[in-house]
């Protein structure tokens, strides 16, 4: 099966078995040299739990672990490989520095990019809506305050721009 999508901003077309996931596919434009960029969609628990394989597909958070392949075809995907060197990740990160909040190496991407979706679509998200996303991420090194004052910094940060 040939899929066409746009990867971190680049085009890329990949020929895949069906039945590939998209953590499967990324994990195979990682390893192949004559790929576009670094991906790094890690996955992890391959359950949608733990929240290491989030990605960005037009506008929505999504485990790549859990994404079929063939449903990527012609969408924009955004990992946190893509994103952490914008200014909007700045902000992000430093919402969650200013309010105290460090998440672990293992849940850092998926939580800045949980933020990232958050904060596109709500200007200031409510409670409800932070453990929403909170809750796609399972790990252990901090709790739900931590991570919702860093949300609500990020946002302060990013309305005062």
């Amino acid at each position: 099966m040939r899929l066409n999508f746009t990867l971190n901003g680049i085009a890329e077309t990949i020929d895949t078995p069906s039945g590939q996931l998209l953590s499967d596919i990324i994990s195979i434009l990682d390893r192949n040299p004559e790929s576009s960029g670094a991906y790094i969609g890690t996955a992890g628990c391959r359950e949608g739990k733990c929240g290491r394989c989030l990605v960005i597909i037009d506008g929505e958070v999504r485990h790549s672990c859990l994404v079929p392949g063939f449903s990527i075809r012609g969408r924009k995907i955004i990992t946190y490989e893509g994103f952490k060197t914008s200014d909007e990740c700045s902000v992000i990160l430093n919402g969650f520095e200013s309010a105290g909040y460090s998440p672990c190496r293992l849940c850092l991407p998926g939580r800045v990019l949980l933020t990232k979706a958050l904060l596109d679509k709500y200007t200031m998200p409510t409670d409800d809506q932070i453990a929403e996303g909170f809750a796609a991420v399972q790990c252990h090194c901090s709790g739900f305050l931590p991570f919702y004052e860093g949300v609500k910094t990020a946002a302060r940060i990013r309305r005062s721009r």
